[in-house]
């Protein structure tokens, strides 16, 4: 039987063009984590890191004082899906809007164990 992802985030996001949103996700045990991050507008670029959970700010992830677990930053189709084996406790989903325009959507952030 193969495993089952279980749901452990999930929230609408929104941020002006070069602009960021982050949410915080505690996560119950080792898996593998995917966050999944979608948005209106193919021609805004969106790029999602995911972080340790000890990242401080926004700031100190921009000048590399985080330590990331997985990217999704390159120019590719929406939506945006970056996922790692993790071993549980808090880790950080950034979400970067380049632009061109102003942007929200959606991110999962799933489970499988």
């Amino acid at each position: 039987m193969a495993p089952v992802s279980i749901d452990v985030a999930h929230s609408p996001w929104s941020a002006p063009a070069g602009g960021a949103y982050a949410l915080v996700v505690d996560v119950p045990r080792a898996g593998r984590l995917e966050a999944r991050v979608d948005w209106t507008l193919a021609e805004n670029d969106v790029d999602v890191y995911v972080s340790d959970g000890d990242c401080p700010s926004l700031e100190a992830l921009v000048v590399g004082r985080c330590r990331v677990i997985v990217a999704a930053d390159g120019i590719a189709s929406k939506p945006e899906r970056p996922s790692a084996v993790v071993a549980g406790g808090r880790v950080w989903v950034w979400i970067f809007n380049l632009g061109p325009g102003d942007e929200g959507g959606n991110v999962e952030v799933s489970l499988t164990p």
